[in-house]
């Protein structure tokens, strides 16, 4: 038994039934996680420092660029590196020297080459570890129709992260690619290696990769960087399977992003429907970087066990050092099989679909970490609900949308750090939003979306009439409170926000019952204007702890009424 299963034994209640559900998810799974079980024992051992891993394809000359390395260092360093060799295209290499794709000399190659050098796409499972460096030519790159979907920019964009050197012919080609197509290149740590003959010089190339300083730099390749000094890197961790509610949040946070601070790279959940590619394509500004996470973490059978169980039990990972080492260990391999090993100033976790994007935030080594809990709270606690409060105190910050719990269930570990959403209002609008007729009444088109049988899709929210009162109906009303709004209604149109909102109905039948997208969803929007500008008056509830509502209608100018004698 090792050392960690003996210290999750021994502090994590029910531990044989959380074991037993660990090794049913890791059966069932089995087809997917083997294959990565034999990569994931070399990835365990250190790495050979004078090793290098080339692999190319007989295309042509930025195709072979590696091959021409390869001869370079073997006539200039001779045995100083051992040299590994993997080549498709019928390329016959030296007996001890080449290796097959998907064998075990392969994998360890890959896994334990402090230098990998290289003209093809490395696989999906391949783990770019810390003391590597990494060259890729990105000659398939240039290819135009791998560029023509939101899923082969995406695998460029994985593949791109990973490298600290890569290759262009000229710096507009490099521009073309790295800033419009993908937009990695602002937040790319590495360097791009600009030669218009790679074959001549493939030897300046290779001493640069291998950190030489011989004669054999001259100065031709130049050395090209598109990050702009001074701003930082904020990464974007997020869902594209949230409800549609949440993704309005999740654009309205990305165009409030402020562009002269930050440079910012959009890493979604994995998702296969072509129209949720085209939604996360138009949804993310075209000048951030778009990668869709893929495919499954590279480890072995027992750490699957137990990284099932320690993700159930997030109180483990804060409270024993030992766990956080562990399971930040295999989240950094991770790390480096997603997105290479660059840093980032900050990592913004904005709605999630569980737990593994809340472990790879929580052991990111960003300086600042923050939790936009549009969906994580609700799904951590709905089974663990004594666990989930000390798990998020590795976020610096936490914001809680409108209408979501109170702050003071976020327990008093995070007191400090957790606060409401802000409100987004700046200035009114000039564009004045598109309403629709339904049902005799007009409605605010709040959003548009295609559906995958061509027909067009739209959140529609009731106009209110004008000179109308909102009311809060969190909580039902006693009887003064019901005589006060019978009275408002005789006037007034009403409509009731809030969980009990339904309840109204019985004694004011004329009341319209909004649904709770008013208040976590619409206020985001420019077109909230056009709604809360209708409203005579808000009508909140002194019993509330906190009315978000009342803070939301304060911010659009709304009247808000201490009482209803109005």
């Amino acid at each position: 038994m090792s050392e960690i299963e003996k210290l999750l034994r021994e502090n994590i209640e029910e531990y044989e039934a959380a074991s037993r559900q660990a090794m049913k998810y890791v059966a069932e799974n089995k087809k997917d996680l083997e294959p990565k079980y034999e990569y994931a024992g070399y990835l365990d051992k250190p790495v050979k420092e004078n090793q290098i891993f080339f692999l190319w394809e007989n295309k042509g000359a930025e195709w072979s660029l590696p091959k021409k390395i390869l001869d370079y260092v073997q006539h200039t360093y001779g045995r100083e590196y051992t040299c590994i060799c993997m080549a498709k295209s019928g390329v016959k290499l030296p007996g001890s020297m080449g290796v097959k794709q998907d064998t075990p000399q392969y994998w360890e190659a890959l896994a334990c080459s402090k230098y990998i050098i290289s003209s093809m796409s490395l696989p999906l499972a391949f783990v770019k570890r810390k003391e590597q460096i990494y060259f890729n030519t990105m000659s398939g790159a240039y290819e135009a129709e791998s560029l023509d979907t939101t899923e082969g920019i995406s695998v460029l964009a994985r593949e791109m992260l990973k490298t600290d050197f890569s290759y262009a012919v000229s710096p507009e080609e490099a521009e073309k690619l790295w800033t419009e197509k993908t937009g990695i290149g602002k937040v790319y740590d590495g360097v791009i290696l600009v030669s218009k003959e790679p074959e001549e010089d493939a030897g300046e190339i290779g001493e640069i990769i291998l950190g030489k300083k011989a004669e054999g730099i001259t100065g031709k390749v130049e050395r090209l960087t598109f990050r702009e000094p001074g701003k930082k890197k904020l990464l974007v961790l997020t869902s594209w399977k949230a409800e549609r509610e949440q993704k309005l949040v999740i654009r309205r946070f990305l165009r409030e992003i402020d562009r002269s601070r930050y440079d910012v790279a959009v890493m979604s959940a994995w998702v296969n429907e072509p129209g949720a590619f085209r939604d996360f394509a138009v949804s993310v500004p075209g000048n951030m970087a778009k990668v869709m996470y893929r495919g499954r973490m590279v480890m072995n059978e027992e750490d699957y066990r137990n990284y099932r169980i320690i993700e159930k039990n997030p109180d483990v990972y804060v409270k024993y050092g030992e766990v956080r080492r562990y399971v930040n260990s295999l989240v950094e391999r991770e790390w480096g099989r997603a997105l290479g090993t660059g840093f980032w100033d900050v990592c913004l976790l904005l709605g999630s679909m569980g737990y593994l994007q809340y472990y790879m935030a929580a052991g990111l080594g960003a300086k600042t970490k923050v939790l936009v809990d549009l969906d994580f709270l609700a799904y951590i606690r709905e089974k663990h609900p004594s666990k989930w409060r000390v798990g998020v105190t590795v976020f610096d910050r936490i914001y809680a949308p409108s209408g979501s719990v109170s702050l003071a269930d976020y327990g008093m570990e995070n007191r400090i750090r957790a606060m409401r959403l802000p409100v987004f209002v700046s200035e009114k609008p000039s564009d004045v939003p598109e309403t629709v007729q339904f049902n005799g009444n007009p409605y605010l088109i709040c959003d548009k979306w295609q559906n995958e049988d061509g027909k067009t899709g739209m959140k529609l929210v009731q106009l209110p009439s004008e000179g109308g009162f909102l009311v809060n109906g969190d909580m039902l009303p006693d009887e003064k409170r019901k005589e006060a709004l019978k009275a408002l209604g005789k006037e007034h149109s009403i409509y009731v926000l809030g969980m009990n909102a339904a309840g109204y109905t019985s004694y004011l039948p004329d009341a319209v019952v909004l649904d709770e997208f008013v208040r976590q969803g619409l206020y985001l929007l420019p077109s909230a204007w056009t709604f809360y500008g209708r409203l005579s008056g808000y009508l909140g509830d002194s019993r509330l702890d906190h009315d978000v509502l009342s803070d939301i209608c304060k911010a659009y100018g709304v009247n808000v009424c201490e009482t209803v004698e109005v």
